[in-house]
């Protein structure tokens, strides 16, 4: 048995990390992959395990690429480099060439596609290597893995970005690439045979690669495959090419190989497109991706119609929220389509990624069920491959990590060529866990924008030094900026009255009028307030109450009355709720910030808990600024009420203008009436 590839993944950042890990498995599930992020860390796990290959990207913690190879080659360590550079550093990379890396990878669009084949061609060439210092005589060599480019075409056949893939098997870099068109790579006589190919290709009547050579930059012959997907604009104009060329496999292979070859490039292929569809998303809505997602789907698995649905929590029902295939409805049938919850749960079962609702066909008998490896876990008889009803329904799950389900994708109506045999199931099962990631990437890019854009907006409008709002005013835009900022449904603001010495809701944020009033009537001793803030609550400067004896309780009663509190399930517990201390600037707790019933329902990550911490303490500050403001203004008008009744002893004199005191007086006046 083989053993397995081993490969060391140095990158300063977790996420890139993450996805490089996981590209590189999908390609090949036999890598073990180990990762860290500085020169520090590298070197203590060489020194622990012996690595085939370093794959490593330009930035770490503590260095650079430049360190990390300088540092190898002080410990003597000869394990092969392959070093990942952004676009615009081609010098860096040739200096690393120079200082001894095997290769390079410039992370152009598309270039985790390309990654695999990279380390793959880093790999073979250092096991030739070993072979040959270990025998004078070597037998040739055989291509241990098929060579693929990627590459996009204008309309008229040039070229418009090439991967390193393509720069391998050319020899071309990719700038001399885009001065070329497909032509110049393929021998003179197969123009015309090309252009016929072409117009079968844009008409949809054949889908089978293009055989040819490929010219090398020096002369040589390449047996290559070329497969071109046309891509066209909103109205159907031809507007561009998206390529692959796969050089030929010319040794003897081993039964079956074929078919494991066109799958594996049938799942890069199931990858690139959910990677441009997310590459060309930037920052479009989500409706918008998913109608994208879902017209892929159906293209890709040969269906004609597509559902996908999204869980909204609030009514505990999947929304659909695109739909390819189906007749347009009138402008006044347009309405939410929703699923239960319940349905969904009782199809997936919080297990199984694919399920296939057979139509009209009878339950099986799951007394006697063995552990299955196809990956629907069938509860009907499955079809025969060539005899798929219209009326079959694909249910894909939509579910993170851990088989929470957040959607599904639903496909019906199968084209013609569609077979649904072992392949297509495996290929399912690959899709839910890839298109699953996507939307979950694209759901926090955008969630995290709008956060991004809510804060700055709350900091823009920032209440600090609003002293013409009253008390209670000021209180009610601090609430529902927080509310605005961070996706609590319920938001409270608690203050140590001065009168009561109690600590009082003063303001809530909710969408309910009637509750935010009779939360107001709330109070509770001080010392009650102090027990809450106990360490075993404590979360940094904040405080998380799982306790259903509180005080608090009264708040989430008066809210929950009448609506679904969170489950059981939950992340977010059914009596949890977070209260961030406001402090004045003499260190004194004055009151609180209360938040209940997020949104997602889940527990406050970091970066929520930092933000509220930062806004509480500006809390604080408009708070303290305005008791200060008020007290001075009530002290100047004491003053000058003190003022008026001390009279002058010439104050009874013919003045030609205004006395000290009445000029004084009257600047004060003006000043209040500006700051008022």
């Amino acid at each position: 048995m083989a053993l397995p590839i081993s490969i060391l993944l140095i990158d300063a950042n977790k996420s890139y990390r993450e996805i490089t890990r996981k590209m590189l498995k999908f390609y090949d599930a036999g890598f073990a992959i180990d990762d860290c992020a500085s020169v520090k860390e590298c070197l203590e796990k060489i020194r622990l395990k012996q690595y085939d290959l370093i794959l490593t990207n330009e930035t770490l913690e503590d260095g650079d690429c430049f360190a990390l190879i300088s540092a190898l080659r002080h410990h003597m360590i000869d394990i092969p480099i392959l070093i990942m550079f952004e676009e615009g550093h081609e010098e860096s990379a040739m200096k690393a060439f120079e200082m001894g890396a095997v290769d390079y990878i410039i992370k152009a669009r598309g270039y985790l596609t390309a990654l695999p084949f990279t380390v793959k061609k880093v790999l073979e060439r250092k096991k030739y290597s070993s072979e040959q210092k270990k025998s004078e005589h070597v037998e040739p060599r055989q291509n241990l893995f098929v060579q693929r480019g990627y590459f996009i075409l204008d309309r008229h056949g040039r070229f418009q970005s090439a991967n390193p893939g393509m720069e391998s098997l050319s020899g071309y870099s990719e700038d001399e690439l885009l001065e070329l068109t497909i032509l110049d790579l393929l021998p003179k006589g197969t123009e015309w045979e090309l252009f016929e190919w072409l117009q079968q290709i844009e008409k949809g009547l054949i889908h089978e690669p293009f055989q040819t050579q490929l010219i090398g930059k020096f002369g040589g012959q390449i047996p290559v495959q070329l497969k071109l997907t046309p891509v066209r604009d909103t109205i159907g104009q031809l507007k561009s090419f998206r390529g692959e060329i796969e050089e030929k496999e010319l040794a003897p292979e081993e039964p079956g190989k074929d078919d494991l070859d066109q799958f594996s490039s049938q799942q890069l292929n199931l990858i690139e497109g959910i990677w441009d569809i997310l590459a060309e998303a930037n920052s479009d809505p989500m409706p918008r991706v998913l109608g994208r997602i879902a017209h892929f789907t159906s293209q890709y698995f040969k269906f004609q119609r597509a559902t996908i649905a999204l869980l909204d929590q609030g009514i505990d029902s999947y929304v659909k929220v695109a739909m390819v295939g189906y007749a347009q409805p009138a402008e006044q049938d347009k309405k939410r389509i929703e699923v239960p919850a319940e349905v969904l749960e009782r199809i997936f079962g919080k297990q199984h990624r694919i399920k296939v609702l057979y139509y009209q066909q009878q339950e099986r008998d799951q007394t006697n069920f063995f552990e299955e490896l196809l990956p629907e876990r069938r509860s009907q008889a499955r079809r025969e491959p060539d005899k798929w009803h219209p009326r079959d329904v694909v249910m894909i799950n939509l579910a993170d990590t851990q088989m929470r389900s957040f959607g599904y994708i639903s496909l019906d109506h199968p084209l013609e060529e569609f077979r649904a045999d072992r392949t297509f199931f495996t290929k399912l099962e690959l899709f839910s866990r890839i298109v699953s990631m996507a939307i979950q990437s694209h759901a926090q890019i955008l969630e995290r924008e709008q956060k991004n854009r809510r804060l700055t907006q709350v900091l823009v409008t920032s209440n600090i030094f609003k002293l013409y709002l009253n008390m209670q005013d000021l209180l009610k835009e601090i609430v529902w900026s927080i509310k605005f900022s961070l996706d609590y449904n319920l938001v409270a603001l608690m203050l140590v009255s001065r009168k009561s010495g109690a600590v009082e809701v003063r303001s809530v944020a909710c969408d309910g009028k009637i509750k935010a009033q009779q939360m107001l009537s709330i109070s509770f001793s001080v010392s009650e307030f102090m027990k809450l803030l106990e360490s075993n609550n404590r979360l940094g400067k904040c405080y998380f109450i799982d306790d259903p004896n509180t005080p608090l309780q009264a708040i989430k009663e008066i809210y929950y009355s009448g609506m679904r509190p969170p489950h059981d399930d939950a992340d977010w517990p059914r009596d949890g709720i977070l209260i961030v201390p406001l402090k004045s600037r003499h260190g004194r707790i004055m009151g609180a910030i209360v938040v209940d019933d997020p949104v997602d329902q889940s527990l406050p990550d970091a970066e929520t808990l930092r933000t509220l911490e930062i806004l509480a303490n500006q809390v604080s500050v408009a708070i303290d600024n305005r008791l200060l403001y008020v007290d001075a203004k009530r002290k100047a008008e004491k003053q000058l009420k003190a003022g008026n009744g001390v009279r002058h002893e010439h104050s009874e004199r013919k003045s030609h203008g205004p006395t000290y005191s009445e000029e004084r007086r009257s600047i004060w006046q003006k000043l209040f009436r500006d700051v008022d």
